[in-house]
């Protein structure tokens, strides 16, 4: 294993999230102030947040929302043309894989093989994820399926490994 605990990653609510139910799914704004957290990436100044649901951002984690847009890790999603960030929406496999290679800076040429369409946007940096280890077994699952919370703390145990070795390049 990489030798962190996720109690080691100082969550904003100062608990092991996985701990307590590792099978249950993540929302789209813990998952972005987990990873922005694990990367050791803090929010600047006032929190410009451009997207239309923003009102049911909690005020602790709007700050992260617009920090993950301000370094273009999210979009959200074009719903009745307006896009939306839907906070409280478990997140999938692809949206995480694609926010996490977006931070790392991580590309592929290679794209796995997805069969559900929505996401389909993710297939390379699902390889990507996969080809640097951060993605394990969990990746037999659907990438439209929600990631579980076990699953996202080997994704931000890395992620910390990389940012305590100096190799985040959003930092």
């Amino acid at each position: 294993q990489l030798g962190v605990s996720a109690e080691e990653m100082d969550y904003a609510d100062g608990r092991a999230f996985v701990a307590a139910d590792p099978e249950k799914g993540m929302t789209r704004a813990e998952f972005t102030v987990t990873l922005l957290t694990a990367a050791g990436i803090a929010p600047e100044g006032e929190a410009e947040c451009s997207f239309a649901d923003k009102n049911d951002i909690t005020a602790s984690a709007l700050p992260y929302v617009a920090m993950a847009q301000k370094l273009g890790l999210t979009s959200g999603w074009i719903i009745d043309g307006e896009q939306m960030f839907m906070p409280n929406a478990e997140i999938t496999l692809a949206e995480a894989a694609h926010m996490t290679a977006l931070l790392l800076g991580l590309n592929s040429d290679r794209a796995v093989e997805v069969s559900v369409g929505s996401a389909n946007f993710a297939r390379y940096e699902l390889d990507a994820l996969c080809s640097t280890g951060l993605a394990g077994a969990f990746l037999e699952v659907s990438p439209s399926e929600s990631l579980s919370r076990a699953d996202a703390a080997e994704i931000f145990c890395g992620v910390l490994m990389l940012a305590r070795a100096g190799g985040i390049p959003n930092e």
